[in-house]
């Protein structure tokens, strides 16, 4: 009997990780849907703009965060989205006050779903 405890970081060093594999552009479907935070970082805005050079049409779920922050991507994410004719449903998320954010996610995605049936 083995009686040995490895710490969470043992564990996931033993996991068989996948290979990382470089791509040039995201091909996204009609059913997918890209998660895009609001926020400051530029990647954000990077990575929705190739997606949107795809041939298909996607859906967009906008985390919008809570103060509102001048350097935050929304504006530019709700144009990209405009411009693309995405289907796009943006979630408030309060910095100040996180709490239950995981349920208003899950609530936006069961509207969305029943909405599309």
């Amino acid at each position: 009997m083995n009686l040995t405890v490895q710490t969470p970081d043992e564990r996931l060093a033993g996991l068989v990780k996948p290979v990382l594999q470089s791509i040039t552009q995201f091909e996204l479907m009609a059913d997918d849907w890209l998660v895009v935070c609001a926020g400051f970082e530029d990647r954000a805005l990077g990575i929705l703009q190739n997606a949107v050079l795809g041939r298909e049409q996607f859906n967009v779920l906008v985390i919008d965060y809570s103060p509102f922050v001048s350097e935050n991507k929304l504006v530019d994410i709700r144009r990209i989205c405009g411009e693309a004719a995405l289907n796009s449903v943006e979630v408030l998320y309060n910095r100040e006050e996180p709490a239950g954010f995981g349920a208003k996610l899950l609530e936006s995605f069961q509207s969305v779903t029943d909405a599309s049936l």
